[in-house]
């Protein structure tokens, strides 16, 4: 029942996927280094923007990630990614989970009442990266154990301080998926990008609880 249905993945991508899939066992997830928020009326407001203008603000150029020294900066507002317009920080996110390490991207970025094209070629994300993003996200320093993580700190007024989460909990899953290895954590800390909670999995003790955690 699907014949004569076309899927609008340029050849390149797809020949990217297979390659990836082949060699590595999966789409390795890839990033930009960039920070996203919603842009909501009260924020564009703030910034003095046009009222019809859609998109999402960076908030952050991460140091270690591929953005970093490019064009893009702090408050500029993605309002395109390739041929796809973009109204909300998860649609960013959501697009590069097609894309492999050393694709280009252009983005059309708002800034200073104009509009322009800029290039930046997506990098797979690395270890230290996704521990730092997973404690940003969720307030949690996790450290790899045997089959799952263990919490090695919770940030204070974090989402996760606010539910009652300790040093020593035993983190086993993570937005539905088990954290058996740092691919895994990789998978789920991607996933969480332009969410607002997170359900984890958590023993302490002999108990197991399943929890919703408020993101930042």
């Amino acid at each position: 029942g699907a014949q004569g249905i076309g899927f609008a993945i340029p050849i390149d991508v797809a020949k990217r996927i297979v390659r990836e899939l082949i060699t590595k066992g999966e789409v390795v997830p890839v990033w930009l280094g960039l920070d996203l928020q919603d842009l909501d009326p009260k924020l564009s407001e703030l910034l003095g923007l046009p009222d019809d203008l859609r998109g999402a603000v960076v908030n952050r150029v991460r140091p270690d990630g591929p953005a970093h020294g490019g064009p893009v900066q702090r408050g500029d507002v993605i309002t395109r990614l390739g041929e796809s317009p973009v109204r909300s920080a998860r649609e960013v996110y959501e697009l590069l989970e097609r894309s492999t390490a050393g694709q280009k991207h252009e983005l059309v970025v708002h800034r200073g009442g104009r509009s322009r094209s800029v290039e930046i070629v997506a990098s797979e994300i690395g270890g230290d990266a996704v521990v730092a993003l997973a404690e940003q996200l969720t307030g949690l320093r996790l450290e790899p154990a045997e089959g799952h993580f263990v919490v090695a700190a919770v940030r204070p007024g974090s989402g996760a301080a606010r539910v009652g989460f300790e040093a020593g909990d035993r983190i086993l899953a993570l937005a539905g998926r088990p954290l058996g290895d740092p691919g895994q954590l990789r998978r789920a800390v991607v996933d969480l990008r332009g969410q607002l909670r997170a359900l984890i999995v958590v023993r302490r003790g002999p108990r197991r609880y399943h929890v919703n955690v408020p993101l930042t």
